[in-house]
Formats: C-alpha cells, structure tokens, sequence
C-alpha cells in the first residue's frame, strides 16, 4: 500500500508536469500566431541560392543538407512562410 507521502509526491510530479506542458504548447501558440515569414541575415544567399536554383554543386563552402532541406520545403509547399515552420519544426 502507498505512503501518504509517496501519494502526495505523485500528484506534485503530475502538477509540475501538466504546468511545464501548458508553458511549452503557450509557447508554441504565441510563436506560430507571429508572422511566418522567413528572417534574412548576411550569410543567407549562401545557403538560399542552392536552393533557389537547385544546384547543389554550387554551394561553396557550405555543405549540401542544409540547403536541400531549404530546397525541399520549397519545391513542396511553393511558399517562403514554408522555410519560417520548418526551420521552427528542426
């Protein structure tokens, strides 16, 4: 038969569990209800220009998966917000 404290412990692990779920899906919420468009940075054409153009042997000093990935969420969802999930999602 269970303690009352092995009872009462159970139930504080349950409380603690169900409180950091609620924070990570509100996260999840408030993240995915901003604008998902894609954010540019210096080194971006670097990894965007194998993609756009679906050469991966011109990819310089990058290495290949990463602009792949790039270019196959591209050719599946055909749209910019596609790169802001997916990068979201990795």
């Amino acid at each position: 038969m269970a303690s009352r404290s092995d009872l009462l412990w159970g139930s504080w692990r349950t409380l603690w569990f169900l409180l950091v779920a609620a924070v990570f899906f509100h996260a999840v919420w408030v993240r995915f209800s901003l604008p998902q468009w894609p954010l540019l940075t210096a080194d971006s054409p670097s990894y965007l220009a194998p993609a756009l153009s679906g050469r991966m042997a011109d990819i310089g000093p990058r290495t290949f998966p990463y602009p792949l990935f790039c270019w196959s969420l591209l050719a599946l969802a055909g749209d910019w917000r596609a790169l802001a999930v997916g990068q979201h999602l990795l």
